[in-house]
């Protein structure tokens, strides 16, 4: 009886704490730290989100012009060569693989497809890992600076631009592969 278990499984010990004790003082703290920082996290949440469609791109032929681009609707019709930070003066040059090397991806080894490696393939068919990508493409973030980013509209608009040329590339580099 008492501190004793009922059965010969291995067991924890029986503890008896006060709540007094270290560990439970460190729990008692930590726990109204816990719940200070989430109401802190709660006033700054709307502060964080963006709406791309809100996005200015200051790129250097804009600003020549004073004029403010309106992106596209539909970040899928982003377009580097406007809706961008980066300061060249020529479209070219304002690319999100500018100065990095075109050959982006390690083409050792294997796509992975194994239904083992890739969650939710079922049957030998579904998505499948393309090759090791080296290098993002990313040379229009390099350019984010408080003279060029006046909003978190600002900051998403600069990485959806990313985002999208990373998937373009991503889909030209393994066309007719099969993958």
């Amino acid at each position: 009886m008492g501190a004793t278990h009922s059965t010969n499984d291995n067991k924890s010990p029986t503890i008896s704490e006060s709540h007094k004790s270290a560990r439970n003082v460190f729990e008692y703290i930590a726990e109204i730290i816990n719940k200070e920082v989430k109401k802190n996290a709660e006033k700054h949440d709307k502060s964080l989100q963006g709406d791309y469609k809100r996005a200015q791109f200051h790129q250097p032929l804009l600003r020549a012009a004073e004029y403010v681009w309106t992106p596209p609707s539909n970040p899928c019709y982003f377009n580097f060569k406007f809706d961008t930070n980066a300061p060249n003066d020529r479209s070219k040059d304002r690319h999100p693989c500018h100065m990095r090397d075109r050959n982006r991806f390690s083409y050792e080894g294997e796509a992975e497809c194994r239904i083992s490696r890739i969650t939710g393939n079922k049957g030998g068919c579904g998505a499948c890992a393309p090759y090791r990508r080296i290098q993002l493409c990313d040379y229009n973030l390099e350019h984010i600076n408080d003279s060029n980013i006046n909003s978190t509209d600002d900051l998403l608009g600069n990485l959806l631009v990313m985002a999208k040329s990373e998937g373009d590339s991503i889909v030209k580099s393994h066309e007719n592969t099969g993958y």
